[in-house]
């Protein structure tokens, strides 16, 4: 099942930052609705042509639509139906006093995701407090769900408009007893779903009083899609107006959901994995119940990974190779893992820094630096695959940090990462700095690729007269015949330009964190193809000027096409510019925004090359898995603080610590000193690992395979990843604090 990047932030304790709003979905209107809702002096949300009962002769078995939400089901692993019970939010940042209710269904604040889905048996608990007698609802669905009527919700619990309290039960409203409210107290909540009935229960507590049944194995809503098996959005909607009642403390908890099947004998290999059974049975699917029913979620680079790079397969099913010494190059080295052929995944041993110039020379690899005990892994050169070989391809490298000793009288070029012709790769929390020219060079063609939650921090300055016209302290270049390409929640920080360059689409570009820069978004090349720019955030910096004295300017946007026949086409939304001389704040488009930065004559770009609406790019490419996007003002917040590679160096440190004073420079001057790149980093020993397969003898033991066996590393588990890399994947999720 679908379960968006957005929501796996939210896995959090209660009262701390919390989870984000949901896209923003089509606005729902009466009218829009007219097939399914009707309205009159007395209606409510979503009416039906029937009438709800009015606060006269609303009564115990009275039937009123509330809108109750869909549940959406994405918890435990089948192999391990633990119960979770996690936050969805803290209050919205717009008010302290809880999540607001909102009039559209297409205002973000008004919509929130419950992260990552829960089914089973699922409780809510939420307080509750309106600030006037309203006609609104407390609405549920599945986390993919797109919801832009109540049609689309399927637990709803509702304040009428008589001051009372009502849930949905199949096609009506209904209570077991009359409930009243009124304006500024505050009423307790809880609801009892069960995702494989499709019922839910209600309870209310008035202040002051006792808990008393609203609702008793209600049906979800009749005209809902009732296939749904977790719970995952959670929609405030209010028919009057906006900010009419309150939501805090809202809690959800579930277990992964056991779909029901027929009969056969119970297995370990039944479908879906071994959980999917009849529980009243007691028998499994086999025969009658095809695995393509089950509710999956597709097997990708790892769990968590979108983009056009999301599908690649890496070293998935090959030997696991081993890292042991911290040398360049040698038995155990990393080069010499880099330079096997055939499908592997490599581990580390050890942590620290590895001083030397490394090259992909092999494709189908996975380089797990989250493996590498205590102090993480640094390459303390440059990492490039073999030059326009395309055959170098099929590449995951996640928290690895790579540090380009670059000089700056180096008069060549010194790029700190040079894939420039691969094709089919992700990184994940990679941290990359000091290069000259770019700090990752993709020009050649390089395409089908993912860069996030990345960073792309102080490249070197260079001579201001060499080769390439001075002072290419860049970011991110990729040229034309690349494209296909997605840079998600990735940050570039004391990066002069190319932040990112792209040519040829299509692209996305989404949730960076762009911080003391010139320009940002730029093409530096002749561009076409298709462009999704949503929810990034620009901070101009103290180094907005160049050096040697040049203009004072920081563009999020530069779009110097340099194409005289086909045209880019870009597709703005809700982005974020923070001017400190020039304060704007959030703007959809930089055609129409107000801003000496903006216009067509200030960014090269005209306003007929603007699409309408998001550019689908499901289906292009066979890998490819669809983003979510966080509200661009929650960046700095959300995406910036967890990026890069992990634990932190003494570099990211500095960076994070530019962005929290408003300080920085242009240049790596912690390059240029010689700091010591351990500083603040501790090896630690690696784990047990008798049989010498990668894995932890405890991790192997826990998840039921045997510690003496060298080989079971590429059993396929229940996540449908194999053994390996539900390990590697478990140790990047718990790495990232």
């Amino acid at each position: 099942m679908h379960r968006p990047l957005i929501a796996l932030a939210c896995t959090i304790a209660v009262g701390l930052t919390g989870c984000p709003e949901d896209e923003p979905a089509p606005t729902d209107t009466l009218d829009e609705v007219a097939t399914d809702a009707t309205t009159d002096a007395g209606g409510g949300p979503d009416m039906e042509s029937d009438a709800p009962p009015t606060a006269d002769t609303a009564g115990p078995d009275s039937v009123v639509d509330t809108g109750v939400a869909d549940v959406v089901v994405d918890g435990a692993a089948p192999d391990a139906p633990a119960e979770v019970a996690v936050p969805d939010a803290a209050p919205d940042a717009s008010t302290s006093q809880g999540w607001p209710s909102k009039q559209e269904f297409s205002n973000l604040d008004g919509q929130h995701l419950l992260a990552p889905g829960f089914g089973g048996d699922v409780s809510i608990e939420f307080d509750l407090e309106p600030t006037t007698l309203t006609d609104g609802v407390v609405g549920y669905a599945a986390l993919n769900q797109a919801v832009t009527a109540y049609g689309n919700l399927n637990m709803l619990f509702r304040l009428d408009p008589g001051g009372f309290f009502q849930v949905r039960d199949g096609a009506d409203y209904d209570a077991l007893t009359t409930i009243s409210y009124v304006a500024g107290e505050q009423y307790h909540v809880r609801i009892a779903a069960d995702m494989l009935a499709k019922t839910y229960s209600v309870w209310v507590t008035p202040p002051g009083g006792s808990e008393t049944q609203l609702a008793a194995d209600y049906a979800f809503r009749a005209d809902a899609d009732n296939t749904i098996t977790e719970i995952g959005k959670v929609f405030l909607r209010s028919e009057l107006g906006d900010d009419l009642y309150y939501v805090r403390n809202h809690t959800i908890s579930g277990v992964e959901p056991t779909p029901m099947c027929a009969n056969g004998a119970i297995t370990e290999t039944c479908a879906c994995g071994g959980q999917t059974y009849d529980a009243g049975a007691g028998s499994c699917c086999a025969g009658t119940f095809s695995t393509s029913d089950c509710p999956t979620e597709p097997v990708l680079a790892f769990p968590g990974a979108a983009g056009f790079g999301a599908g690649v397969t890496g070293g998935r099913g090959g030997q696991v190779i081993k890292v042991t010494t911290l040398n360049a190059t040698g038995p155990g080295s990393l080069q010499e893992a880099l330079s096997t052929p055939g499908p592997r995944i490599i581990v580390f041993e050890v942590s620290g820094v590895i001083n030397g110039d490394l090259v992909i020379t092999e494709p189908d690899v996975t380089i797990a630096g989250q493996t590498a005990p205590g102090a993480g892994i640094t390459i303390a050169g440059s990492l490039y695959t073999t030059y326009c070989d395309t055959d170098v391809r099929n590449i995951i490298m996640r928290h690895v940090r790579v540090r380009h000793v670059c000089s700056s009288s180096d008069n060549t070029q010194c790029d700190a990462m040079q894939w420039s012709c691969a094709q089919d790769f992700i990184l994940d929390h990679v941290s990359v700095s000091w290069g000259i020219d770019e700090n990752f060079d993709l020009y050649s063609g390089a395409n089908t690729f993912t860069i996030q939650d990345s960073v792309f921090e102080n490249p070197c300055l260079g001579p201001p007269n060499s080769e390439f016209g001075g002072y290419h302290n860049y970011g991110v270049l990729n040229g034309p015949g690349g494209g296909f390409g997605s840079i998600l929640r990735t940050a570039f920080i004391n990066s002069k330009a190319r932040n990112p360059a792209l040519a040829d689409g299509p692209y996305e570009v989404i949730n960076t964190f762009v911080y003391s820069f010139r320009l940002g978004l730029i093409h530096n090349n002749p561009a076409s193809g298709d462009y999704n720019v949503v929810g990034n955030y620009y901070r101009k910096g103290p180094q907005f000027s160049a050096p040697g004295g040049s203009q004072p300017i920081a563009k999020p946007f530069y779009l110097d096409d340099e194409n005289t026949s086909a045209q880019p086409t870009y597709y703005f939304d809700d982005n974020y510019y923070d001017d400190f001389e020039e304060p704007l704040g959030g703007f959809d488009d930089p055609f129409t925004a107000s801003h000496s930065d903006f216009g067509p004559s200030e960014i090269l770009a005209d306003p007929g090359q603007q699409a309408a609406t998001a550019f689908d790019f499901t289906g292009l490419s066979p890998g490819y898995y669809p983003p979510q996007a966080w509200p661009a003002q929650d960046v700095p917040a959300e995406v910036w603080p967890k990026a890069g590679a992990w634990p932190r160096d003494v570099v990211s440190l500095a960076t994070l610590d530019d962005v929290a004073t408003f300080d920085g420079q242009f240049g790596c001057p912690i390059a240029e000193a010689g700091t010591d790149l351990m500083t603040g980093l501790s090896p630690t020993a690696p784990p047990t690992d008798a049989d010498n397969d990668g894995m932890a003898d405890a991790w192997e033991a826990a998840n039921g395979l045997d510690s003496t066996n060298p080989n079971d590393h590429s059993t396929v588990m229940a996540s449908g990843y194999t053994a390996i890399e539900d390990y590697i994947n478990g140790l990047a999720d718990t790495l990232v604090q």
